[in-house]
């Protein structure tokens, strides 16, 4: 058949469907990415108030999950379709000691444990000595972040950083850069 034939109003019709094909197409692709989105396996472990949620919104898009563990402590997260599975979840809401924290490692690509130096949480004090709890637990792979730093002393902060292995200084609503290069680095 020669298309130069064809009615008008036949052709019409085949550009008509392949605009909906293409449309069907388009939102089937934002549907599937939608569904297979993967979050930034992340966790990040602090005292309520020294900043996560903030944090977390500075290193990535997603819907976050903050669950309390003991003594104060908190746990946040991305919460995908793919991490943390939901045998991680159901683990993690039984922690209840720095000893427990240890499954974490099962599942995290990383894992932050964040400091305040100000005086807006636990005190200076009780965040360093857990943090250093986790550091026997986790070696290397705990990563230390010191935030608030555009409100605290400078007393504050060098007093974590005489007790605290390099940690990384940042304000979680303006530099969140410093952390973004440690976390890249680890992820190559």
């Amino acid at each position: 058949m020669n298309l130069m034939f064809v009615e008008p109003v036949s052709i019409a019709h085949l550009i008509l469907l392949i605009f909906a094909i293409a449309f069907c197409f388009y939102i089937w692709k934002i549907l599937h990415l939608k569904m297979n989105y993967d979050v930034p396996k992340i966790f990040l472990i602090g005292f309520h108030g020294v900043g996560k949620k903030t944090i977390m919104r500075g290193l990535g898009d997603g819907k976050i999950k903050t669950y309390p563990l003991f003594k104060g402590l908190e746990i946040s997260f991305f919460d995908g379709k793919k991490f943390p599975p939901p045998e991680a979840r159901e683990r993690i809401k039984k922690i209840s000691s720095e000893e427990d924290l240890k499954i974490l490692k099962d599942y995290a690509g990383n894992l932050i444990y964040v400091l305040d130096a100000s005086k807006d949480s636990a005190s200076i004090k009780e965040q360093i000595d857990l943090f250093n709890n986790l550091e026997k637990i986790y070696g290397d792979e705990i990563i230390s972040v010191v935030n608030k730093i555009d409100i605290s002393d400078e007393k504050n902060i060098k007093y974590i950083e005489k007790r605290v292995q390099k940690p990384i200084k940042i304000s979680a609503n303006e530099n969140i850069r410093a952390l973004k290069d440690v976390l890249n680095k680890k992820s190559t």
